[in-house]
């Protein structure tokens, strides 16, 4: 008997050591992928039609997220209670910082601020936080709070010239929660879990015409969140990241770190999509600099890009718009 006890202690710590060894200090990096109807999201560009089949455009997209979780190693979830995030649509990578993790398997959140963060003052906040003033404003006032989503852009009505319209949603009552199962790719040190962000999706069943300026709350407002649940604006992105990439691929930039010029050079070689690959450029913020369309699966791209000093990334996309490789690069002076 008191054989069989330590042989089961043994198990058991062996089991823990095992589960402890999986956790390691990453720093984690959300990339969201802005849309439109399926396509790449350019503000004041890319359209979309609503419910009565008329063409808008977006200005201005942003939401707030809050009550993030991760959960990871097996069912364990690591909570970030202070973790706010504003989402811009002209934003892709947030920094979310080190934590303790193992792999990856799903991410909470909810839309919106949770009720003790929404009615604070944000002049408490300091500069740069998600929940400080800011502008434009997200902030409706003390007694409402926050702004959770706001949409505003531009509707073409056929032979009625054009309509702009503003939609913000505001009230603890529309703090909705989201789970995703995703999985994240490593990056060097970075752990990047990456979601598609379809803003289409919001105004899906709304006709605009009939009430293009909704501020609070209504039936519009009630809409565009009840869509939250059912058109799924988020989904869980494919991304490969560098230290998953096939080692045939090769992808590089030299000089690297430059001062004014740099040459990318990559080879996919037997790539299928040959002759319609994508380069991005973006900035530490997640800001698209430069892009590169219709690319062989083998060559070099010459950055014509004046770049101001800091760090910055490229990714190679596929026709889906999934990341198949990225790299960084540093402009120095």
């Amino acid at each position: 008997m008191q054989n069989k006890m330590t042989y089961l202690l043994l198990i058991s710590l062996l089991w823990a050591s095992t589960a402890l060894a999986q956790v390691s200090t990453k720093n984690v990096v959300f990339q969201i992928n802005h849309y439109l109807n399926g396509a790449p999201l350019v503000l004041n560009t890319t359209t979309s039609t609503d419910l009565a089949d008329q063409q808008y455009n977006l200005s201005r997209a942003q939401l707030y997220l809050s009550q993030l979780s991760l959960v990871h190693n097996g069912g364990e979830v690591l909570h970030m209670p202070e973790q706010y995030l504003l989402v811009n649509a002209n934003v892709s990578n947030y920094i979310i910082g080190e934590l303790d993790l193992g792999t990856v398997e799903a991410l909470n959140f909810s839309v919106g601020v949770d009720e003790a963060a929404n009615h604070s003052d944000p002049a408490t906040y300091s500069h740069g936080h998600p929940l400080a003033l800011n502008e434009p404003s997200m902030h409706w006032g003390w007694t409402a709070g926050y702004r959770f989503i706001a949409l505003e852009g531009t509707l073409y009505p056929g032979d009625s010239g054009t309509l702009t319209f503003q939609y913000h949603v505001v009230g603890d009552d529309y703090l909705t929660p989201v789970t995703l199962a995703v999985t994240g790719a490593m990056d060097a040190n970075d752990l990047v879990i990456a979601i598609d962000l379809d803003w289409s999706a919001f105004l899906q069943n709304i006709s605009i015409f009939e009430n293009p300026f909704v501020h609070g709350s209504g039936p519009t407002i009630d809409a565009i969140v009840t869509n939250i649940s059912t058109e799924t604006p988020f989904t869980a992105s494919e991304i490969v990241g560098i230290d998953n990439i096939d080692n045939t691929y090769s992808l590089y930039n030299y000089p690297n770190p430059f001062s004014e010029n740099t040459t990318i050079y990559y080879n996919f070689d037997g790539y299928t999509d040959a002759n319609k690959l994508a380069l991005h450029i973006n900035n530490i913020h997640g800001q698209t600099i430069a892009v590169y369309n219709n690319l062989a699966a083998t060559g070099n791209v010459a950055l014509n890009t004046i770049l101001s000093p800091g760090l910055y990334v490229y990714t190679f996309y596929n026709t889906e718009k999934q990341a198949i490789a990225q790299r960084k690069m540093e402009v120095v002076r």
